[in-house]
Formats: C-alpha cells, sequence, structure tokens
C-alpha cells in the first residue's frame, strides 16, 4: 500500500474556489462557451477541460466537493468553540456516513449540523431547500460522482445550480460563521479546534 499523509483543507479555501466560480459564470467569455460545438476545450479559469459537458461536470464537481467538505469542518469549528467537540464526533465528521443517514445528503445536511443543534439540520431549518438538495443529489450528484456526467449543461443551468448553493451557504453560514469564528480563535477567545 502506499503511505500517503492527509491534511484538511482550510475552510475559508472552500469558500474562495466557490466564490471564484461564483464570479466566473457571470463572465461573458465563459458563457460563451456554451454555444456552438461541444467538443472544443472548456476552460474554467482553474481547469481546461477537453470537452464542454465532462468539463462543466467537472465544475459541478467541485462545487458540491466543497461543500461537502465543509459542511463536517464547519460542524467541528462551531462545536469547538461551543466546548462541544469530542473525539467521537470529530471521528464521525471524518466519515459522516458513520452518522447514520440513508443517503449522502442527510448524512451532510442533516446529520452532521444537527450534531449543533437538531434545528440546524436542513430539513428543518429550510425544508424547500432540503426538497431542492435531496432531489438534486438523487437525480444528478450521485450519478456524475460515479461515472456520468450532464450533458445538456448550459450557462443558464449553471446560474440556477449556483442560486442553489448561494442558498445551501447561506444555511450555512446561519449556524456556524467562518470568519467570525476564525477570528474568535485566532484572538484567543477558544482554543484551536
Amino acid at each position: 500500500m502506499i503511505s500517503l499523509r492527509v491534511s484538511r483543507l482550510p475552510l475559508i479555501n472552500q469558500r474562495l474556489e466557490y466564490n471564484y466560480y461564483r464570479r466566473l459564470i457571470r463572465d461573458d467569455k465563459f458563457r460563451a462557451q456554451f454555444a456552438g460545438d461541444d467538443h472544443r476545450d472548456f476552460e474554467c479559469g482553474k481547469f481546461v477541460w477537453a470537452g464542454i459537458q465532462e468539463g462543466a461536470t467537472v465544475l459541478v464537481q467541485r462545487i458540491l466537493l466543497g461543500i461537502e467538505a465543509r459542511i463536517p469542518n464547519a460542524v467541528a469549528l462551531e462545536l469547538s468553540c461551543r466546548n462541544k467537540l469530542t473525539v467521537d464526533i470529530l471521528e464521525q465528521l471524518k466519515d459522516p456516513y458513520a452518522l447514520g443517514g440513508r443517503s449522502t445528503a442527510e448524512c451532510y445536511y442533516n446529520r452532521a449540523p444537527a450534531l449543533i443543534e437538531a434545528r440546524h439540520a436542513l430539513a428543518k431549518a429550510n425544508p424547500e431547500l432540503w426538497g431542492l438538495i435531496r432531489t438534486f443529489y438523487k437525480q444528478f450528484r450521485n450519478p456524475i460522482f460515479h461515472g456520468s456526467y450532464l450533458s445538456d449543461l448550459n450557462a443558464e443551468k449553471l446560474d440556477y445550480i449556483f442560486s442553489v448553493f448561494d442558498e445551501v451557504y447561506g444555511w450555512c453560514d446561519g449556524w456556524c460563521d467562518v470568519m467570525a469564528r476564525i477570528n474568535e480563535v485566532g484572538a484567543g477567545k477558544h482554543g484551536r479546534p
């Protein structure tokens, strides 16, 4: 077996990447890539992909990977700042499926934030958004993480996806203001998580 070391991606990096892509999709040159031949290179600033649909699918995957990395880390940060983080909870957050949800979406969007307070589960905090996320995961997220790609993605559909994940980030910010918490930790108000 190969030996590799794994480190956590800083929470701020996850949000910065999302914000980068959020700005990029507003760029006329980026949007123009969706007009015409699907087989030409797709430039996304951070990567170039041979083929528009596959490249745009990778962009959507990056959005999903970012939020799936952010939620457990934000939960750990918030619990740490509340002096409620335990070794057992930290181990579960390293593998959100250990939280016992029936689906990926359930584990990340409901089980993990409910460790802070039950009301933070997306199903309770925003049932309409939870319905969108649950459907998105079943119809799109799961297939594109298991060998499929989005074959008709365009700039307008990306706008919609980003509008949904803007709401998801807003929900996350409601139960853990990451920048405020990081500043508090830096000022010595809390121990390091």
